[in-house]
């Protein structure tokens, strides 16, 4: 890779995330070209801006997905990495990863992690994360039926996307680019390390603003393939985000009528391999098994509202 663009969208509560930069400057010892492209919600003091390989796009009230859309057209470089400006980069990791990367690869991804948070509710979110990236999206991808990327972080080829990316807008950018890199067979590079971490969210309504959220840019996934061969994709990817609960609490159940103390050693034990090496969490993920199933029924409820015209949502 000696052609880069790093993009990142700030919001209107945020300033310059200076890792960034930091990770641009020692992309310079390796990397040919490096460029990044800064999109914000109002101006942005340009004394922050330390060179000129730095474009500044203000796009007030917009979704990520149409920044990054606008950002395949204006981009220099064949190679485009995406990091949220609220993350904390990996900058080692980061830069292993990019090192990695040739100019045959399409698109590629590593593991989001979580911020050391002490909040009760962070903690939750912090085994959603572990449930989501370290096991349901890798699983899927493995099967050969994934669709979903981590959209914190995450490489594209501009050559690629450029012509088969749909031009419409949703608020569900990282599954439409999962979608579009299964649809075109694009070549996946997966890194099995950590390249940023984000901060989870610390309250209910913040997590049920964004379970409907979520609901909507499913729904608008739906209606935009409803048509073509991504439809049976995206319904496992439904089930299996926001589903796999049902199964599971089915086989402890079933342990539970032929024996109690087995059946409660089952869900100690799935809550044990969720947390990994963080044994800390355990706690929390049995909380989390029995929380979060109500969580995924609001998402539910909001897309069963949706599709019944009772939520009108512009697809």
């Amino acid at each position: 890779m000696d052609q880069l663009t790093i993009v990142t969208f700030i919001s209107k509560t945020e300033t310059l995330n200076s890792f960034l930069l930091t990770l641009a400057d020692n992309l310079r010892f390796s990397v040919k070209t490096v460029k990044m492209i800064i999109y914000t919600d109002s101006a942005l003091d340009e004394a922050v801006l330390p060179n000129n390989d730095i474009l500044v796009r203000i796009f007030p009230n917009t979704t990520k997905y149409s920044r990054i859309l606008d950002s395949l057209n204006i981009a220099e470089t064949s190679g485009i990495i995406y990091i949220d400006n609220d993350i904390k980069p990996d900058i080692i990791n980061l830069q292993k990863f990019i090192e990695g990367i040739n100019e045959n690869t399409d698109i590629a991804w590593g593991y989001i992690g979580t911020l050391l948070h002490y909040g009760f509710m962070s903690r939750l979110i912090t085994v959603d994360k572990l449930l989501s990236h370290k096991i349901i999206r890798p699983l899927l991808w493995s099967l050969n039926i994934g669709i979903s990327i981590p959209g914190q972080v995450f490489f594209i080829s501009k050559r690629r996307f450029i012509k088969d990316l749909p031009q419409f807008d949703t608020v569900f950018d990282d599954l439409t680019v999962g979608i579009c890199a299964k649809q075109y067979g694009y070549s996946i590079v997966r890194y099995p390390f950590y390249l940023g971490y984000e901060k989870p969210s610390c309250s209910l309504p913040a997590l049920i603003k964004q379970r409907i959220r979520w609901a909507k840019g499913f729904y608008q996934s739906l209606v935009k393939n409803r048509r073509g061969n991504m439809l049976p994709y995206i319904i496992i990817h439904g089930f299996m985000y926001h589903f796999l609960w049902l199964p599971v609490w089915t086989a402890i159940g079933t342990v539970c009528l032929f024996s109690l103390p087995a059946g409660l050693l089952f869900w100690l034990v799935l809550c044990v391999c969720v947390c990994g090496k963080k044994w800390n969490l355990t706690v929390y993920a049995l909380v989390y098994s029995l929380v979060f199933p109500v969580i995924h029924l609001i998402w539910f409820l909001t897309l069963f509202f949706i599709m019944g015209g009772l939520i009108h949502e512009k697809a």
